[in-house]
């Protein structure tokens, strides 16, 4: 064996304590439980450290089975921190001892090794060689099985994996690692018919039994814990995938697979909201401190970047992964996926002939690509993989369930639910699979199909009755706007479905039942929610279609800050009142510069880093389509559409439309939205951050009255009361008249409930000029409120509305002082101001229409009491008192056309409250439309139910008998 040229890493006065080591194997052995110890417990670096000090003496003895000893845990542990090169050498200085062959701890790391870095069929060898030494090796007998399946030799891995099976039955007395190579056997065995078909129960319920079996023997045991965890992945579980990951964690708090494994169980945990996202990067980052290459590491990050548009970034860590195993399924099957949105199908024909050289059956491979394009809307793609991994292997049922859920994606109903029956047969845990059909047999049996020019609309028969002709008016309305304003027409018919409960639209839309969201677009099929005093319906069924145009004309490839944009926007331009009130939220983070530019846009949907960011990313799409309307024109907000269809980067096509990099552009946007809010001069709090920020211009400039006064008052909103109080009197030292300074103290004395000094300091604020006026006001006018001053307060909140126009609170104060000043015209104005910032305000606007069509006949009438109610139907159509009013209110207005008689045939119908009314104005309507027969009995549907209008009802029959004659 030649020389290995090494340099001592340990410490030199250990290195002198082994010189005897060769001639002590008991003390070797105490220095290699020390380092498996460690390494055990993830102190790699420490393990490595004993090894390389024991190999320093030891490479002297010419002892083989000593070296391989140390060799073997070298090389494994190399490779764990991401130290290939020295892996390779251990690996290569191994492989050149005649003892090698013959050592199967080496044999067996090696195998690992070389599996690990792609290099199968020498794996393959590795695994051969230790089972002709120990036929009964469970161990190298799972792992020659794993690396032949990875191949595509399944015949001869299913004769290994098969054998593994068989002696659970014959063997008595398993150790905890031979349960793990059985439930790992029948993990992969859960895709083997042959196999799988001659037993009672299915593979996976097998491979739950055994890694339990073998967790109970040895809880500890990590690669158990981790394949169970990968077991509640596979099916979708990933709240008890986490927990069995943080058991492993527990043994070992820096094992990469296990961190990685959390991270992706975190992020597919719809429950926890925007923190999973921060929680998963976490994960990564602890992970990347281990072994900064580790594939799984990388893959999970590409398909994150992916996630966000950004494939560059997923291509560069595809590129890292490639390079320790250039055969790894996933980052081929990743790196094809980027391939193929990016419009590079060379490179997609190349990365496709990688993975089925290295297995010819790569079933899983197209599986993969499946389920990550759906990501990216692109459903019809992704039941084409499903189809090819089938092809490949007719028995592989994961793909099963994503051919079968992307089928219920496109709409293909029938053929996705026998894909999906199938799935289940083979995966009855599977909560996706479950859950899609349950929610499928509720649509067969509880739903009515209704079908038109442009859709396919789903209702629940128990409400089809009151909204089918709403749900159907909206529709063709949204498609007749959009389609011409957008140039563009889906090809065939739109499927539609509303849901009555949100478990069934969420376990619909993405298989579990708790997702936050009320409304979901495929392409070509959307689910919504239906009627809910939380949301309109009507509005969120406009900015649904809208993803239908927009998903559908660009083939699935505009990003989602645009998607998402474009169709808050067009809420907007549909109804006034649909506007998203955002404003608060927008200043909050143009103060703390939060908005994120376009390159990084995305992330606000699938990295959001604080609550609201989601949301607020909508509003700032919406916000950038009319800044770009405004500025360039409509169109070119249809050419950005056209650009990302024919696959052209966001670079390319904002210098195209708008001659300017992406970051000229975000400079451009801001100074729009600061123009946007120049009136506005209300300010948000403020935060540790800004403390930091205001302490650092206070010690370039300390005697600055305004920084002084800035620093206090973020030091009060911290609540630091003393900080406040001292830097607010180092400002009014350097300026005695600093209106910023008395707000503070104002704020201060509030604290201290000396209410009587506050107000005195907030108007001593206002008087000299504050520049946070909206805060003086506001509490001025609740201070004043308080004391009954009713004028005076509602004078501070008219101060207070001009700072900021839309603040909904100050506008109920007025409201409310208004109401109880009995001043009438200035209630009215207040509410109409409320009802178009609160579209679900549904009391409001019936008290609205009330006045209108009596106190204010002359000045709003009828038509604006109308236009008020129809806003109401768009919130709550269940009620036929809605329906009622709006009927009478058309009617009143001159409007005698079928919508005034289909509400007012709503409210008598479904017996709304006070119906006999409706009854009578039925009467009248279709007495004025010459409908005799309808108007008599709706006449004597009146008397039926007792009107307080006999004379009208008469009136009503008077003149039917009067026309009846007529006709004779």
């Amino acid at each position: 064996m030649r020389k290995m040229a090494r340099p001592l890493t340990g410490l030199f006065v250990l290195a002198l304590s082994l010189g005897a080591i060769a001639q002590d194997r008991e003390e070797i052995e105490l220095h290699f439980q020390r380092a498996d110890a460690r390494a055990a417990r993830g102190a790699y670096g420490e393990a490595i450290s004993q090894l390389e000090i024991v190999l320093e003496v030891a490479q002297d003895e010419e002892n083989e089975q000593l070296l391989l000893d140390i060799f073997h845990r070298l090389m494994s542990l190399n490779a764990t921190k991401g130290y290939y090169e020295e892996a390779e050498e251990y690996l290569e200085w191994g492989q050149e001892l005649e003892a090698a062959a013959e050592h199967r701890d080496f044999q067996h790391a090696m195998g690992r090794y070389l599996s690990y870095r792609g290099r199968y069929g020498e794996a393959e060898d590795c695994y051969r060689r230790m089972l002709s030494l120990d036929e009964g090796d469970w161990g190298a007998r799972i792992a020659l099985a794993e690396t032949l399946d990875t191949q595509g030799k399944k015949i001869e891995a299913q004769k290994h994996l098969s054998w593994l099976l068989d002696q659970v039955y014959e063997k008595p007395d398993l150790t905890a690692q031979e349960y793990h190579a059985a439930g790992r056997a029948c993990f992969l065995l859960d895709t083997y018919a042959d196999v799988k078909n001659r037993w009672a129960r299915g593979m996976i319920e097998y491979a739950w039994e055994l890694y339990s079996a073998a967790q109970e023997l040895d809880p500890e045991y990590i690669e158990n814990l981790i394949d169970k965890g990968e077991l509640y992945m596979a099916q979708n579980n990933h709240s008890e995938a986490q927990k069995v990951y943080e058991k492993a964690l527990a043994v070992n708090d820096n094992h990469v697979r296990a961190l990685v494994g959390l991270a992706s169980a975190t992020l597919g945990m719809w429950q926890l909201g925007y923190d999973r996202y921060r929680l998963a990067s976490e994960y990564l980052d602890r992970a990347a401190a281990i072994n900064e290459s580790h594939p799984e590491l990388l893959q999970l990050r590409a398909v994150r970047a992916f996630d966000d548009d950004q494939y560059g970034k997923a291509l560069a860590a595809l590129a890292r992964a490639l390079e320790v195993n250039p055969y790894d399924r996933q980052s081929l099957s990743i790196k094809a996926c980027c391939d193929l949105v990016t419009g590079d199908f060379e490179s997609f024909e190349q990365t496709e002939r990688m993975a089925l050289d290295a297995n010819p059956l790569a079933a899983r491979f197209y599986w993969q690509i499946a389920t990550i394009v759906d990501r990216k809307f692109l459903y019809k793609e992704a039941a084409e993989f499903s189809r090819k991994a089938l092809a490949l292997d007719p028995d592989f049922w994961p793909a099963m369930t994503t051919l079968g859920l992307n089928l219920m994606r496109v709409g293909d109903e029938v053929e996705a639910k026998r894909w999906l029956e199938a799935a289940h047969q083979h995966d009855p845990r599977n909560i996706y699979t479950e859950n899609m059909l349950n929610v499928s047999g509720r649509i067969e049996r509880e739903y009515e199909t209704i079908e038109t020019e442009h859709f396919i609309v789903r209702l629940h028969k128990d409400q089809r009755p009151i909204l089918e002709p709403y749900v159907l008016e909206f529709l063709d309305d949204a498609y007749t706007q959009l389609t011409e304003k957008y140039g563009f027409e889906p090809q065939g018919k739109v499927l539609h479905e509303l849901f009555a409960q949100h478990d069934d639209f969420s376990a619909r839309s993405v298989g579990v039942p708790y997702i936050g969201a009320i409304g979901v677009c495929f392409g070509m099929v959307f689910t919504q929610v239906g009627p809910s005093p939380q949301h309109s319906w009507a509005r969120t069924l406009w900015h649904e279609f809208a993803h239908v145009i927009t998903v559908s004309m660009t083939k699935h490839r505009v990003p989602r800050w645009l998607t998402e944009g474009i169709s808050t926007y067009e809420e907007s331009q549909a109804r006034p009142e649909w506007r998203r009130e955002f404003d608060q939220e927008i200043l909050e983070a143009l103060h703390h510069e939060r908005l994120l530019g376009i390159r990084e846009l995305n992330q606000g949907f699938t990295k959001p880093k604080w609550p609201g960011q989601i949301l607020l990313s909508y509003y700032q799409g919406a916000m950038i389509c009319q800044f770009i309307e405004e500025t360039w024109g409509f169109e070119k907000i249809v050419n950005m559409l056209h650009g990302y269809r024919d696959f052209k980067t966001p670079d390319e096509i904002f210098s195209e439309q708008f001659g300017l990099t992406l970051e000229e552009f975000d400079a451009q946007f801001l100074d729009w939205v600061r123009e946007f809010y120049q009136d506005y001069t209300w300010k948000p709090g403020y935060d540790s951050s800004d403390v930091r920020r205001f302490k650092r211009a206070v010690r370039r400039d300390p005697n600055n009255p305004e920084l002084l006064a800035e620093l206090a008052r973020a030091y009060l909103f911290i609540d630091k009361i003393a900080d406040a109080e001292t830097y607010a009197g180092k400002a009014l030292d350097n300026d005695p008249l600093n209106g910023d300074a008395f707000l503070v103290i104002a704020g201060l004395a509030m604290r201290r409930e000396r209410k009587d000094l506050a107000k005195q300091f907030y108007l001593q604020a206002v008087d000299n000029g504050t520049t946070h006026p909206f805060a003086a006001f506001y509490n001025l006018g609740n201070l004043l409120l308080e004391e009954e001053k009713l004028r005076q307060a509602a004078a501070m909140f008219r101060e207070a509305e001009k700072c900021f126009p839309s603040h909904e609170g100050v506008l109920r104060q007025l409201l409310a002082i208004h109401t109880q000043l009995g001043l009438d015209d200035e209630r009215l104005e207040m509410m109409e101001k409320i009802a178009t910032i609160n579209h679900l305000d549904v009391e409001l606007r019936l008290e609205l229409a009330e006045l209108y069509s009596t106190k204010y006949l002359e000045d709003r009438g009828w038509a604006q009491a109308a236009a008020l109610l129809e806003q109401i139907l768009a919130v709550n159509p269940m009620d036929p008192n809605i329906h009622g009013k709006l009927g009478v209110a058309w009617k009143e207005s001159g409007d005698h056309g079928d919508k005034t008689k289909r509400e007012l045939d709503m409210a008598t119908r479904f017996n709304a409250d006070g119906v006999a009314q409706y009854f009578v104005h039925l009467a009248e309507l279709c007495l004025i439309r010459g409908e005799l027969d309808e108007a008599q009995a709706a006449a004597e549907n009146a008397n039926k139910h007792n009107t307080l209008d006999e004379a009208r009802v008469q009136v009503v029959l008077d003149e039917i008998e009067k026309r009846r004659q007529q006709e004779r």
